[in-house]
């Protein structure tokens, strides 16, 4: 028998993260959880954070509340903080991509789905 046939098979743990909630958390005390989360971030914006939100918000035709609440949701506003920091980073991007809306029978859906896939579809 060769040795690469005696070798029992080890199953690598999958490198995806899992969907189990935290310590068995339902799904209302984890939507809780992020609007503490998303909270907590708001409390460290300050005047310069809102200053540079609203002329994002500007520039790109938004709300000022939708810009805030999508930095909110992501790691923005450490980015930013790093922008802000002495010495921090000398430059800050934001990217901006309006969705396309298509229309299948008559309904509207956005061009994220594969037209055969488009919940309006079904």
């Amino acid at each position: 028998m060769s040795r690469a046939m005696s070798k029992k098979r080890v199953e690598k743990p999958s490198r995806m993260p899992t969907m189990a909630n935290k310590g068995g958390e339902n799904l209302k005390e984890k939507q809780q959880r992020l609007r503490e989360e998303r909270e907590q971030k708001r409390m460290q914006l300050d005047k310069r954070h809102h200053y540079i939100i609203q002329m994002v918000a500007h520039c790109m035709g938004l709300e000022k509340n939708d810009v805030e609440e999508h930095l909110l949701e992501a790691t923005a506003i450490q980015t930013m903080n790093n922008f802000l920091a002495a010495n921090g980073e000398k430059k800050l991007m934001f990217y901006y991509q309006e969705p396309e809306v298509i229309e299948v029978d008559g309904n509207d859906c956005c061009s994220q789905y594969i037209k055969s896939e488009c919940p309006a579809s079904i």
